[in-house]
């Protein structure tokens, strides 16, 4: 089915934006999520296993340590981090054969349209890379070397200076770097730009110090989706076990207040 694309998705690089768009299931989740042929995924709305009824959602997602847009989500019974053009090439050319990959034809590898992806062996996989120059001996693969990071290195100090002074959020700093709050969170923790030099801000695991109001507000950025438990235990200073429980209403529960 064709349609236009909806403003709210993020179709990938290297797509014509004036064509339609085609939207399939992704197979044994046809319930869950629709991807299309320009690598957008779509959270559909449906309820959860607690009950709790879920929005229709787009799935922006981020570009990982090695240069590939992936995405949070429910595969095959647990939640896991999977990389969208694999959600791509499953829709729409099926599973991978035994000992296949996919592999970008033209070599950038978030131009996830179906048009632009195929399987074949990790040889070949392999021979794409060292053509198009994208093979990890044949660039440096950290900060700015990944393929279309969106910060350098400076602003990655930049950042970590001014949340380790206090008085901004992590949702404030990635809302003027155009990243994700989890992209500013794993900078700001020391998880990813390892290599650069900065003040961190890592989770405290000393007494929590939430109050009823904090408690609720980390249920509702929680329940518009976007953010995960970890991110959230580490912009407010606890661990995730105390924010899983926060938001099971196990702890400084809504009927307390």
């Amino acid at each position: 089915m064709l349609i236009d694309l909806p403003s709210q998705s993020r179709p990938c690089d290297g797509c014509d934006p004036s064509r339609g768009v085609i939207w399939r299931a992704v197979p044994g989740h046809e319930d869950m999520y629709e991807v299309s042929d320009r690598g957008e995924i779509k959270s559909l709305p449906r309820l959860n296993g607690r009950g709790y009824r879920l929005k229709l959602r787009y799935l922006a997602g981020w570009v990982d340590d090695h240069g590939y847009r992936a995405v949070r989500i429910a595969w095959f019974g647990r939640s896991a981090v999977v990389r969208v053009h694999q959600i791509v090439a499953f829709a729409f050319h099926g599973p991978p054969p035994d000992g296949m990959e996919v592999r970008h034809l033209d070599g950038n590898q978030l131009h996830n349209c179906a048009s632009n992806l195929t399987y074949g062996t990790r040889v070949e996989n392999a021979g794409d890379a060292i053509r198009h120059g994208t093979h990890i001996s044949l660039r440096h693969v950290c900060g700015e070397g990944i393929t279309n990071a969106k910060l350098t290195g400076r602003q990655v100090a930049v950042i970590r200076a001014r949340y380790a002074a206090g008085g901004i959020r992590q949702q404030d700093l990635a809302d003027e770097y155009g990243v994700t709050q989890v992209r500013i969170s794993q900078i700001v923790t020391g998880k990813h730009w390892k290599h650069i030099t900065g003040p961190l801000r890592r989770p405290s695991r000393g007494t929590p110090k939430l109050t009823i109001d904090r408690a609720a507000e980390i249920r509702a950025r929680y329940a518009r989706g976007g953010i995960s438990q970890q991110s959230l235990a580490d912009e407010y200073g606890v661990g995730q076990a105390l924010i899983s429980k926060i938001i099971r209403n196990l702890s400084y529960r809504e009927d307390a207040a």
